[in-house]
């Protein structure tokens, strides 16, 4: 299958209206300006600009496990690597940087596993991959060490947190991850760890418990961005967003009692066809909201980014019994819930990034990836056997938006100022300038609006008009005018130019050569820039040097021989019985 091919024959097929409507995106894009001149700053119209898009600065991600990308693993998957590398420019780990996982390691394992994601590209792009880190701190029994889920000792379960937390962030800090879950479900698996620590009916206790976690990952890497993180937020089933709410108000506690916060993610393991993309906005509205003023805060504190950070569409598990979930929604409707998802997170301007949780059915923790199906339905119990992958519709609709609707190429000419404007998307394009058969690339990445200039180093002696000639030289403070002399050495500007040499250097002209005499005529030849330059050439004779005249010309040869640029024309002149002097003088025509 193509995986460029338009959703909209698919949609069609499946009787989904599929809107083509441009919301307000203009803070996914700049100004990117490519500027063209000669090395003195001249502009050099008429160059062809290419603005190839390479990456984009929102974080399109996929989680994916270790195994299937490490060449060194048993369970390396090339199939992963490839369509990682081409749909993505982020990846996050399932579960290896989770707590358990993260201490049977060495240091060297660990920072192994950080660097890997660098060695594989973004959209194919020369860029590499980014890592988000997923997770800190977690509650679920499976990832909380044995000598912590059997301690009662809240304040022996507080010290081993900060401890894990400064070692884990003093590890990663400088390698490179882009951001952190620090805390994960604070709402969902609360009895571990925050509950053990802090009542559960003291929020502002808990919060301020789970700010020294922050506090302390930030003493460990003052520059490693942090994220709370947690689901049923988005896909919350009613519109009172009780939820949503109580969600922001946590954080709030947490930042007002001192903890630092980069962030909010929103696990988005999507269960219902009633999502939309004005409830899924409204809910991202929320979130990014300021923090109200507080004692602690009279001015309040400004609203946090926002990142998608696991979107799948969570049906009943195909494999095993489980009642939780969303029980056999059609693909009109995931198609529909991905949509309201992806546009929702690109158009609202607090969110940086959109993370889907697998590539494919066969690793997707119940069957159901976004991307490909590559289970066998036959199967039954916990049974899981792979079959050759197929793109779904969501997948294709994920492919059409990010690669399509969202992704911009650019072409056309600098203008008479050597400039091209393009208002594109943020993130790395490749910028290729053509200027009379010389060509020259630069990858630029922009998020803000940015000027890359092109410099080319342009010969005066390729010019075919005076202007063209005049431009390409660093005059100074030397005049260009063309009956100008500035270097003194009695040629002006514009024979100069019509003689190829330098007007800011004391020199002449190679002089007229006498070439033969038959004893009738002299022949004489002259070097002349050989482009259609609006130059006309006359031959001037004189007996004394002072009075000059034309000299009748008997013959001039038009098809002169051309090197390096310049003609030699040959003139023949009828013999005089005196002495003659002869010059070339030059005029525009």
């Amino acid at each position: 299958m193509d995986q460029r091919t338009p959703l909209l024959a698919t949609l069609a097929l499946i009787g989904l209206p599929y809107s083509l409507a441009q919301a307000d995106i203009s803070h996914r894009k700049a100004d990117l300006t490519v500027q063209v001149q000669t090395v003195s700053g001249t502009p050099l119209e008429g160059a062809t600009i290419q603005i190839e898009m390479l990456n984009h600065a929102f974080r399109f991600g996929c989680a994916v496990e270790h195994h299937r990308i490490d060449p060194e693993s048993s369970g390396y998957d090339p199939f992963t690597v490839e369509q990682l590398q081409k749909h993505f420019n982020s990846m996050t780990y399932g579960n290896v940087m989770k707590w358990t996982y993260y201490e049977a390691r060495s240091e060297e394992e660990n920072l192994a596993l950080a660097a890997l994601p660098k060695t594989l590209a973004a959209f194919d792009s020369p860029d590499a991959l980014r890592l988000r880190g997923h997770v800190t701190v977690w509650g679920s029994s499976y990832q909380v060490p044995t000598r912590v889920r059997n301690s009662s000792d809240g304040d022996y379960i507080q010290q081993q947190i900060l401890e894990h937390v400064s070692d884990y962030h003093a590890t990663f800090k400088d390698s490179g991850i882009d951001n952190f879950d620090l805390y994960n479900e604070h709402f969902h698996v609360p009895e571990l760890l925050i509950d053990k620590i802090a009542d559960s009916s003291d929020t502002t206790a808990q919060a301020a418990k789970v700010a020294e976690w922050f506090n302390q990952a930030k003493a460990s890497d003052p520059e490693a961005v942090l994220f709370i993180n947690d689901y049923n937020i988005l896909n919350y089933w009613t519109d009172q967003d009780e939820d949503v709410i109580a969600y922001k108000a946590f954080i709030d506690a947490v930042r007002d009692a001192g903890g630092q916060i980069d962030g909010i993610g929103l696990q988005a393991h999507m269960d219902r066809p009633t999502t939309t993309k004005e409830r899924v906005t409204r809910r991202l509205d929320i979130l990014a909201a300021p923090m109200e003023p507080t004692a602690n805060h009279p001015n309040g504190l400004p609203g946090l980014r926002l990142e998608i950070t696991e979107l799948d569409m969570s049906v009943q598990n195909r494999f095993f019994d489980n009642s939780w979930g969303w029980p056999n929604p059609t693909m009109e409707e995931q198609v529909s819930v991905t949509q309201a998802v992806l546009e929702a997170a690109f158009e609202h301007p607090s969110v940086d990034g959109l993370t889907i949780w697998g590539l494919n059915d066969f690793d997707h923790w119940r069957g159901n990836s976004i991307m490909y199906d590559d289970l066998s339905d036959d199967d039954s119990g916990t049974t899981r056997t792979q079959i050759e992958p197929e793109l779904k519709a969501t997948g294709q609709l994920w492919i059409d938006k990010v690669e399509g609707e969202w992704w911009e190429d650019h072409e056309g000419l600098s203008s008479s100022s050597g400039s091209f404007a393009a208002n594109t998307f943020k993130g790395s394009h490749r910028v290729t300038v053509t200027y009379q058969g010389e060509s020259q690339e630069a990858i630029v990445r922009i998020d803000s609006e940015d000027t890359v200039t092109f410099e080319f180093s342009i010969d005066a002696l390729d010019a075919t008009t005076y202007d063209e000639w005049s431009d390409r030289i660093d005059w100074l403070e030397s005049s260009s005018e063309r009956d100008a002399d500035p270097d003194a050495d009695g040629v002006d500007n514009f024979s100069e130019f019509a003689f190829g040499t330098d007007p800011l250097a004391f020199d002449s002209p190679q002089s007229p050569q006498f070439v033969t005499s038959d004893g009738v005529n002299y022949s004489i030849r002259y070097a002349l820039r050989a482009a259609d330059s609006g130059i006309i050439a006359d031959v001037m004779q004189s007996s004394d040097l002072v009075n000059w005249e034309y000299a009748p010309r008997f013959e001039r040869v038009y098809f002169p021989t051309i090197i390096d640029g310049f003609a030699n024309y040959t003139v023949h002149l009828p013999l005089f019985e005196t002495d003659l002097f002869y010059r070339i003088a030059t005029k525009e025509r």
